[in-house]
């Protein structure tokens, strides 16, 4: 596998997984931003482990291209729909910047790992 590949997944996954560990914690300030996104507590849980599960792809698609393939198109969808959800909102470039570079990375890891 390409070495740009495997290091834009390594800092993908560590990403997503401190944020993954955050929703399952309920960390307040995560509370907060995600109401005021519009997303209800409940569903909190269920994002984390989206990401949880694109994180074991990445890095199953290591050594399974496909896989890291689909789960890098899947991450990218996912911080698309943050992206979204933080312009509906009306959220400052402060806000938005964290989905925004996750989607970059996401969709560069993506990109390499197909180009590989």
């Amino acid at each position: 596998m390409n070495v740009i590949a495997v290091l834009l997944g390594i800092v993908l996954s560590l990403m997503c997984l401190g944020s993954s560990l955050a929703d399952f914690k309920k960390n307040p300030q995560v509370i907060e931003l995600l109401t005021h996104l519009g997303v209800k507590p409940q569903y909190i849980p269920f994002l984390g482990s989206l990401k949880l599960i694109g994180v074991a792809g990445v890095i199953i698609g290591f050594w399974v291209q496909s896989i890291g393939v689909i789960a890098g198109f899947g991450i990218t969808l996912y911080f698309v729909g943050a992206i979204f959800f933080h312009v509906r909102a009306k959220d400052t470039v402060k806000n938005v910047f964290p989905a925004l570079l996750l989607f970059v990375i996401a969709l560069l890891q993506t990109l390499v790992t197909i180009a590989k």
